[in-house]
């Protein structure tokens, strides 16, 4: 599904007027997109320690200086406010949604970093900090775009709505989801800043995104002395049970989907944390798992709850009988989603990156989960991901993001926003 490089939809030989004058006026706005991003990354904001009303309140104020209409908050609870800005054109058209999120994932160990992760800094072309790819550096690279197209008396047409939401890296519930439950908004089309880089920054334009189903096992055994280890007093072991449990299932899980051409990525199973232990000399009688399968269009909850539970019924203690697991599914559903590679949206973000890092993105499956569903529910065509960095980025200690992929990311969208709204 790769665009060749100059022959894609809307490919110019110039840039028209319009496109020249967003560019000119954008690369004197270099040093802006840094310093937001930087003040982004400075103020707190990771689930579930921290609310993200600071952060929404920076956002207000910068949209404010730059000549942004005032925008609107939607919150479910004070402290978990999304801020809505709506740049509307003359004339009736499109509208176009351009979404990020405004919490991150925790830090973890401090000391993991190699500096404070809320302490921003800037060193070898890059910008370094909590949530500088994933993604505050989007969210500047958004509102510079809009900016420049305000400035140059854009959208004439249509109408371009910006959505910074809470509550992306926990439930998802209070945020993007209860802005378009709450307002009712419709849209043509829509878009999510997550980085999209693979093996290089811009290099894929997703067109679906994979889902996320989270489970966790639990094991229950006996409480025990640790000295008794080994004999019939201490069986059933919990932690024994869970890590026989955790080291196989993922290999075990058989789906009935599998990659398509277009999509080659398939289905995944990961464990991603493990809690048992109550002190030295203790034997614990329970033990926890963390888990996710990470699944692809088409697939439905049912089918990853059949697929798990199929795959631990097979899983057996060492004489041969059953271990005691149970599985117990996360009820919040955030399903793969995809729409078609013809669609408008889909040609001019080809064509505005095309534009300005001289090359085609690939379109591709995104490996990870996005808030595109709560679009695709609204019946919303979204590009569940394309923005600054690399995924590799993201969710690890010392996350930083190139400082070209932030100035190419307000151009690219800015220049996508001006072709689509027309």
């Amino acid at each position: 599904m790769t665009q060749r490089r100059g022959a894609g939809p809307g490919a110019r030989d110039e840039p028209p007027p319009v496109a020249g004058r967003l560019l000119e006026h954008l690369a004197r706005a270099d040093s802006s997109i840094v310093d937001l991003a930087a003040r982004l990354v400075a103020i707190p904001s990771w689930a579930p320690a921290h609310d993200e009303r600071a952060v929404v309140g920076e956002l207000a104020a910068t949209a404010a200086r730059l000549g942004l209409p005032a925008g609107v908050m939607v919150a479910a609870h004070p402290e978990r406010p999304n801020l809505v800005i709506r740049l509307v054109g003359r004339e009736p058209g499109r509208r176009l949604v351009l979404n990020g999120h405004t919490d991150t994932k925790p830090p973890g160990d401090h000391a993991d970093w190699g500096h404070d992760p809320t302490a921003p800094e800037v060193r070898d072309g890059r910008l370094h900090g909590l949530g500088s790819v994933d993604m505050k550096g989007a969210i500047s690279a958004m509102l510079h775009a809009a900016a420049a197209l305000v400035a140059e008396g854009l959208p004439t047409s249509g109408e371009l709505v910006l959505i910074f939401s809470a509550d992306e890296e926990a439930s998802g519930m209070l945020g993007l989801a209860h802005v378009l439950a709450t307002t009712g908004l419709t849209a043509d089309a829509a878009m999510i800043g997550e980085p999209s880089g693979i093996d290089g920054p811009f290099d894929r334009l997703a067109i679906g995104a994979r889902g996320y189903h989270g489970f966790s096992l639990r094991t229950v055994g006996r409480r025990v002395h640790s000295g008794l280890a080994g004999t019939p007093s201490a069986s059933p072991e919990a932690i024994r049970a869970l890590v026989r449990v955790a080291d196989r299932l993922p290999s075990m899980v058989e789906f009935n989907q599998r990659p398509s051409p277009g999509f080659p990525l398939g289905p995944t199973v990961a464990i991603t944390g493990l809690q048992a232990g109550v002190a030295p000399g203790i034997l614990p009688g329970e033990a926890v798992a963390q888990g996710e399968v990470r699944t692809v269009p088409g697939m439905s909850w049912a089918d990853t709850d059949r697929a798990l539970s199929e795959a631990l019924a097979g899983i057996r203690d060492d004489d041969g009988g059953p271990l005691m697991v149970g599985l117990e599914s996360e009820p919040e559903e955030w399903p793969a989603s995809s729409i078609d590679a013809g669609e408008p949206i889909v040609a001019a973000l080809a064509a505005a990156t095309s534009r300005v890092t001289g090359r085609w993105p690939d379109l591709s499956l995104f490996p990870g989960a996005t808030e595109a569903h709560a679009f695709a529910a609204r019946g919303i065509p979204c590009v569940p991901a394309f923005g600054p960095g690399r995924l590799a980025s993201a969710h690890v200690p010392d996350e930083s993001v190139d400082l070209d992929d932030l100035f190419a990311a307000a151009r690219i969208y800015a220049l996508a926003i001006a072709d689509y709204l027309g």
